[in-house]
């Protein structure tokens, strides 16, 4: 279904060759400016010219390879420079999308109510910001996590995306995960140590602003401490597990919606998800396999029998959870993140404390909430600074395209709209309990390639 014929193109050819140029400056005259400026100046080019594909190249790239650039020039780079280098993909999708909105606003197209829900939320989430009591910096970053479902679903849904079009991206997805996967392979059973000469330490200074010695603590899991001790983490080059997880989570997706059969590619990114000890990837994995099912090979009998056992597996969980809790006396993984749910739950008001009031920026810049007491859920951060109203605005747009693409599967019966529900679906799970589920870098793909889907025409373009 995927498999395409690869072309060399000169510009691009071009292109990769002055980057390339741009990079080997940098140690010569201990300078990234000329980098940094080539970086937006692509991102200008893609967001103002109609290069959609190439955009979505851009961004994934970006992804995969912005830590690793920081890592290996840390010492020529100071946090402000870090911090552009990794705002280069968010500049892209948030001006990417502000060009094509304006143009569709302009242009008068239509609007559809998923549309509206979305503006709703971006209008009254920036509202927030004349309420809230913390620094315009932690507001920005508390939107900035906060935006990243609608922002990159819209990254995916604007571009006029053809049928073909859509399958390169998808095989450069699986092949791009492919190669993050045996690398990361490789790294695992490499000492920590590597990372150090490759210049992490400083990275890790420039990012945090900190200048204390790193343990590489968020290397290793402690999930399963009691069983295995302290467990490794499959890292790979982007510099972070979940990220790296979640990055290879969506290329197995899209090998198993394939119509080839990558045995090989399968057996690498597996390997690579079982070294990553990830909760969410379970959860992702998990969760594609029963929106398959539910969508494609079951009967109405089967899809009610579906639905009482997951309301039933949803009761029994919490009741399991609750007894759990009240019988820990030391704090566990799990613990965190259920409680952290949990308490957002409990203390939800109707329209929250304002933006970076909660999660982990709110530790960061010292805000006036407890970080702990929410920073384990997405849910309960979202529900923190911008209450119910925010809550059922955002988790409201995503089951509304979940609920679009079930409609056009059952007209088309074309499987890629199943992937498109897998991806938002699994993701929404996650972030009940898992603050980490939602970022640019890791989720931002799953979002991005529901876009695509929702947006393509499968009828006309077959």
């Amino acid at each position: 279904m995927y498999s395409v014929k690869i072309k060399v193109n000169k510009n691009v050819v071009r292109l990769v060759s002055l980057i390339l140029l741009t990079i080997l400056i940098i140690p010569i005259f201990r300078t990234v400016i000329p980098f940094v400026l080539l970086l937006y100046s692509i991102d200008l080019f893609l967001i103002f010219t109609k290069k959609d594909k190439w955009a979505i190249y851009f961004f994934i790239m970006c992804c995969i390879m912005q830590n690793l650039v920081c890592i290996i020039f840390s010492e020529y780079l100071s946090s402000f420079e870090t911090q552009l280098i990794v705002f280069v993909k968010e500049l892209l999708v948030y001006g990417f999308v502000f060009v094509r909105a304006f143009k569709n606003i302009c242009g008068y197209k239509r609007i559809r109510n998923i549309d509206i829900v979305a503006l709703l939320f971006v209008i009254i989430s920036l509202m927030y910001m004349f309420f809230s009591s913390v620094s315009f910096t932690a507001q920005i970053l508390g939107w900035r996590q906060l935006a990243v479902p609608i922002m990159c679903f819209y990254f995916g849904n604007f571009p006029p995306i053809k049928y073909g079009e859509l399958k390169d991206i998808f095989h450069f997805i699986i092949r791009v995960t492919v190669l993050l996967s045996v690398i990361g392979i490789i790294m695992y059973f490499l000492p920590n140590k590597i990372w150090d000469y490759m210049g992490y330490q400083q990275f890790w200074r420039n990012k945090t602003g900190t200048n204390g010695i790193v343990t590489y603590s968020n290397f290793y899991t402690y999930d399963l401490v009691n069983i295995f001790g302290r467990l490794k983490r499959m890292v790979s080059i982007t510099a972070d597990p979940l990220a790296t997880v979640h990055l290879l989570s969506i290329g197995l997706i899209l090998m198993y919606f394939n119509r080839k059969q990558y045995y090989m590619s399968k057996l690498f990114v597996i390997i690579g998800i079982v070294l990553g000890v990830s909760k969410g990837s379970l959860v992702i994995i998990v969760t594609t396999i029963l929106v398959y099912i539910y969508c494609c090979k079951s009967t109405k009998l089967l899809k009610k029998f579906l639905w009482v056992v997951g309301v039933c597996t949803v009761v029994v969980f919490n009741s399991h959870m609750n007894e759990y809790m009240d019988g820990l006396t030391v704090n566990t993984a799990v613990g965190n993140h259920y409680s952290s749910f949990r308490y957002g739950l409990e203390n939800m008001t109707l329209f929250g404390n304002g933006l970076g009031m909660a999660g982990d920026t709110a530790s960061a810049m010292g805000s006036v909430i407890v970080e702990k007491e929410y920073s384990e859920s997405f849910f309960a951060v979202l529900s923190a600074q911008l209450g119910l109203v925010g809550v059922l605005l955002l988790y409201g747009f995503l089951s509304m395209i979940c609920f679009n693409m079930a409609k056009e599967y059952k007209k088309t019966k074309e499987i890629s709209y199943v992937l498109g529900i897998a991806c938002i679906f699994s993701i929404m799970l996650e972030s009940v309990v898992s603050s980490s589920s939602i970022s640019m870098l890791g989720s931002g793909v799953f979002f991005v390639v529901a876009g695509l889907i929702n947006r393509c025409n499968f009828v006309e373009e077959e």
